[in-house]
């Protein structure tokens, strides 16, 4: 959760040796579903 109070569907992952987070949108306006599907697409 924000600061401001805001929650977001996020993935963290490694990129060579970085730390990253891909965003991948807002609670209650993406759905679990769709979250979960974003978050297996392969990144970068």
């Amino acid at each position: 959760m924000a600061p401001s109070g805001s929650k977001t569907w996020r993935k963290d992952y490694r990129w060579q040796g970085a730390r990253r987070t891909f965003t991948i949108g807002a609670y209650r306006v993406v759905r679990l579903a769709d979250a979960r599907n974003q978050a297996q697409a392969p990144t970068q």
